[in-house]
């Protein structure tokens, strides 16, 4: 794995905490409810690429009218010097919560990213609203990002139990956002540190993420397509005109990307056991994207970990072929619609199948093996208890020898994980049948005749087909048969028999002759 360049979108400053920041200065931040608005004519699904036009209803992005803090003006002050500054929550908390000590602060920032390659004007993912929190009962964020063509940043997202410095956190769901410059600042909230929204969601809800250019604006927007409550907030587009993919590595110089993230502070490092979330758009296909995680200490810089793909992925549009991507127990997935974190993959497993279910020598074989679960796509090996080997889901092979045979599929993943299908198949000697005998050795038209023959080897079950009979008898699946003859004549007699794997073998002819009736001449009397 490459190492991610550390750059701010890894320095996600806690003020309550914010999704990212790296300025060190003294901020207040006031939480507003805001004013659920209607998102007239925005669909829930669908991306709008960069020349294409798009239609905002104006009323969608009026001004968001604050209502009074649902929390009180909280002040937060930043300190630290290393790369990652940490924040801390002063004494003065609101009235409605106090820090508990018994809560251990979030220290540590784990992510879970996807940065796109392409460039929109308009994003819009649909997302689960999975409710989860750790030990000390911290949640994460599910965020949607732009990054403008001016270089501002953008982030919408929804949060659960989002902590606050000191110890502690947020209960429930709210809309979570934060605006950065070009330079790295955090701009907007203008306190700085980004800012929650009131919206009213229940776990299990489905929760539009929307970032749009309206005019000269950003327009940021949550909405719970359950409950019809939506947040808003909108700030000035800086000139940009659309959010802008990144071909070159997963994010610019300052860190920011356009692409979908979750984030999750924790007490202790290395958590890496999120539940699946889904971010889908089933209305566009995403080519390709990075794929990339992290983790690292807030309050000292130290960083834990940074993975992330060696190139771009190119998605595959089959929904069965989501490309998993792995590290230090953190697990992400993702296709041209989905992108998935806290991946929970099925165990890998195959089943090899081959047809027929037993063979003769010489006698092609058809060998399946069908994979589930781990990370696809798969590779399939082979090997046939004879020496022989291939590659390939569906492979055909034959055996020179008799015997029973082991034969192994192995499956490989797209994460290197292996599984091994073992079958048993039996290998008969070719049949062989004898050549017709017949009692008596010859007849007269009209005498009774009886041909038998004799079978061997194979897979036994064998049936019959009486070749080049005289007229008069009849072909049966029988080893022996009985006839009248009613033509005279000299016939050469064979019997092809086929056993239970569909081998046939044709016998030796027989050569048997049909008299005509012995008849008295005419004779005169003297």
């Amino acid at each position: 794995m490459n190492s991610l360049i550390i750059t701010s979108h890894r320095n996600k400053v806690p003020q309550y905490l914010g999704t990212v920041s790296v300025i060190l200065v003294l901020t207040i931040l006031t939480l507003a409810t805001v004013a659920p608005m209607h998102a007239a004519g925005l669909q829930p699904h669908g991306q709008t690429n960069v020349g294409d036009t798009v239609k905002a209803d104006q009323a969608s992005i009026a001004n968001v009218q604050e209502e009074p803090p649902t929390l009180a003006s909280m002040k937060l002050a930043q300190t630290g010097v290393s790369t990652h500054p940490h924040s801390t929550l002063l004494p003065d908390s609101p009235a409605s919560y106090q820090p508990s000590s018994t809560i251990p602060p979030a220290s540590y920032d784990e992510q879970l990213g996807t940065t796109f390659t392409q460039s929109f004007t308009s994003i819009a993912y649909n997302l689960t609203a999975v409710e989860q929190s750790d030990s000390n009962g911290y949640g994460p964020a599910y965020l949607l990002n732009g990054l403008g063509s001016t270089g501002y940043w953008y982030q919408i997202g929804l949060s659960y139990d989002w902590p606050y410095v000191a110890g502690g956190y947020n209960p429930g769901f709210a809309m979570i956002y934060e605006v950065f410059s070009f330079t790295g600042a955090s701009v907007f909230p203008s306190s700085g540190g980004g800012g929650l929204a009131t919206i009213t969601v229940n776990p299990g809800d489905l929760i539009l993420l929307n970032l749009y250019f309206s005019g000269r604006n950003v327009v940021m927007l949550a909405k719970d397509w359950n409950t019809s409550s939506t947040a808003s907030e909108t700030f000035s587009a800086q000139r940009a005109t659309s959010f802008i993919g990144l071909t070159s590595d997963v994010s610019n110089q300052n860190g920011f990307f356009t692409g979908l993230m979750t984030e999750w502070y924790h007490a202790d490092q290395y958590y890496g056991n999120e539940g699946e979330v889904i971010y889908s758009d089933y209305k566009f296909a995403l080519s390709s994207a990075w794929m990339w995680m992290d983790e690292f200490n807030v309050a000292n810089g130290q960083l834990l970990f940074s993975s992330q793909t060696s190139t771009a992925v190119t998605y595959s549009s089959s929904p069965d072929q989501l490309h998993q991507f792995s590290s230090n127990g953190a697990s992400e997935a993702g296709d041209a619609y989905e992108f998935v974190t806290g991946f929970q993959t099925i165990a890998l497993s195959a089943v090899g199948t081959f047809q027929p279910q037993s063979a003769d020598i010489g006698q092609s074989v058809t060998f399946t093996c069908n994979a589930s679960g781990g990370g696809p796509p798969y590779s399939y090996s082979w090997t046939f208890g004879d020496g022989s080997t291939a590659d390939g889901q569906i492979v055909i092979h034959s055996y020179s020898s008799p015997g029973t045979v082991h034969v192994v599929c192995t499956v490989t993943d797209h994460l290197q994980n292996t599984y091994l299908s073992s079958t048993s198949l039996t290998i008969y000697s070719d049949p062989s049948v004898s050549v017709p005998a017949a009692s008596p050795a010859s007849v007269d038209i009209g005498q009774m005749a009886t041909f038998t023959t004799q079978a061997l080897g194979g897979s036994g079950g064998y049936t019959y087909g009486w070749l080049n009979i005289p007229t008069g008898c009849g072909s049966r699946n029988a080893s022996s048969i009985s006839c009248e003859p009613s033509t005279a004549g000299t016939f050469q007699i064979e019997v092809n028999v086929t056993d239970s794997n569909g081998f046939t073998v044709l016998g030796g002819a027989l050569s048997f002759i049909v008299y005509t009736d012995p008849s008295i001449g005419s004779f005169m009397a003297s």
